[in-house]
């Protein structure tokens, strides 16, 4: 029943991770188009703020919440003495972050004009701290979870095209969007009480959870710099046009991004199973081949974003955005290290309990994204964004392998390096071909595509890829299953 159990909740995990890529390519070339760059940018602004104070009252509770209450699920009445004290912090963190906020905007600054959108933005703070969402993660309710996110995702989708329909409207967007992530958790804190009853408690026991919950806030801070201060910076330094061009680029690299990292994420849990065991040996083939995966993926898809930046900026948010393909090209760049950064981080210092050098790697990253967007946002505008972006991400994964080098031995294979190199010659001169000799948009792009996959597989198979080797013979033993 267990595995079972866990066979579900992973399923429910890959449905809630599809949707989370396929809802941002529904509603981002509508919402584009009709925001217009300058009106998308101020939305992307005022987000970035609120991220900032989302942060500051979630004191890494929901994290901390999980991991330790998971230990307490089967005792009622520890379960609800340990809730209680978490919930109770929660809300005086989230008094905290609004007392900030409200100072902030009460404070004559650039960010006044965006007074309105910024406290309505601000909404999600609230709803998310009353909905604990984590006792639901505690009791691995993911049912629940997938189904809420998906019912609201929808629901939002259809406010969207009934009530944004022109520039001015990005307030409405605003509120549809605080709705859709934040709403159900209003019939969140009503669900979780047939796990625990929540309630405000003056016994806080702050001596016990006081220094984790900093440490996971510490880590929080850093990551949400490191992300959020581009669009951040650059709504300050060069306006909302310049915010709304990078945030189209932006969020076509995240949607990339977090497609790549799920060849990392299904690997986690039995990554972390040979490092408790013990299983050195097994730990290591896993991580090569992984290693191997990623460069058998990653590659190809970086190729193939810089040479189709254009078309792909253009189908997606419309003509007036092409602009930011110059940005989409520089942050494919940034995929090679982001990813390995997240193979690093993920599939080796955290599952070896190296929390601090995880934080120290993000830090750096986080301060020299800052610093450099100082310096390039008023020479190179949102491609001075991008390329510190670059330069971020490949802090990050260099610190993260300084690391792994001195305690593993992983390498690339000599044929899968070969033989991903002579593919992405391949996609480049099929591209650029097609390119010139097609025309339409659409046309072109599927053309690009479609002969690229094919051309980059028959080269890794002529020239003996292990990766596509094995996928081959997984296909040809499933094929000889059914048969017999």
């Amino acid at each position: 029943m267990k595995n079972k159990s866990l066979k579900f909740n992973a399923i429910l995990n890959v449905i809630k991770q599809l949707c989370s890529v396929i809802f941002p390519l529904i509603t981002i070339p509508y919402v584009s188009r009709i925001l217009q760059s300058e009106n998308y940018g101020k939305y992307n602004f005022g987000n970035s703020i609120i991220s900032y104070f989302s942060l500051i009252a979630a004191l890494g509770v929901s994290t901390y919440a999980v991991r330790e209450g998971a230990k307490y699920r089967d005792d009622l009445k520890k379960i609800t003495k340990f809730s209680r004290e978490i919930f109770t912090i929660n809300i005086i963190s989230m008094i905290i972050s609004y007392l900030l906020l409200f100072i902030l905007l009460a404070v004559p600054s650039p960010l006044t004009s965006y007074r309105k959108l910024i406290l309505i933005q601000s909404i999600v703070i609230f709803l998310t701290t009353i909905g604990a969402d984590w006792i639901n993660t505690i009791y691995e309710d993911f049912a629940y979870i997938t189904l809420r996110y998906i019912f609201m995702q929808i629901i939002s989708i259809f406010a969207m095209f009934i009530f944004v329909k022109k520039p001015s409207d990005y307030i409405v967007y605003a509120i549809i969007t605080v709705c859709s992530n934040a709403g159900a958790n209003i019939l969140n804190f009503f669900h979780i009480r047939k796990y625990v009853k929540l309630k405000l408690t003056r016994k806080l026991n702050l001596k016990r959870h006081l220094k984790p919950l900093i440490l996971l806030f510490s880590n929080a801070v850093a990551v949400t710099i490191y992300v959020n201060s581009d669009t951040t910076l650059l709504g300050l330094l060069d306006g909302d046009v310049s915010t709304g061009l990078y945030s189209i680029a932006a969020k076509i690299y995240m949607i990339i991004k977090q497609l790549l990292n799920a060849v990392i994420i299904v690997s986690l849990p039995k990554l972390s199973l040979y490092i408790g065991i013990g299983k050195k040996r097994e730990y290591l083939q896993l991580l090569r081949k992984i290693v191997n995966s990623l460069m058998s993926i990653l590659c190809p898809a970086m190729v193939g974003i810089f040479m189709l930046s254009k078309n792909i900026i253009v189908i997606i948010s419309g003509k007036q955005y092409v602009k930011a393909t110059s940005a989409l090209q520089i942050l494919s760049i940034a995929l090679l290290f982001a990813i390995f950064a997240c193979f690093f981080t993920n599939c080796i210092l955290i599952p070896c309990k190296q929390d601090g050098l995880f934080l120290k790697a993000t830090i750096s990253g986080a301060i020299v994204n800052v610093i450099l967007n100082f310096l390039c946002i008023p020479i190179l505008s949102f491609n001075g964004t991008a390329m510190t972006t670059v330069i971020a991400e490949f802090i990050v994964c260099i610190i993260s392998y300084s690391y792994v080098k001195k305690q593993f031995k992983i390498g690339i294979d000599t044929e899968t390096i070969y033989s991903v190199v002579i593919g992405c010659i391949f996609i480049i001169l099929i591209c650029k071909a097609i390119l010139l000799m097609v025309e339409n948009i659409f046309v072109s792009t599927i053309l690009c595509c479609g002969l690229s996959v094919c051309v980059y597989i028959a080269s890794l198979i002529l020239l003996k890829n292990k990766i596509m080797y094995e996928i081959l013979d997984e296909v040809k033993k499933r094929l000889g299953k059914k048969d017999e």
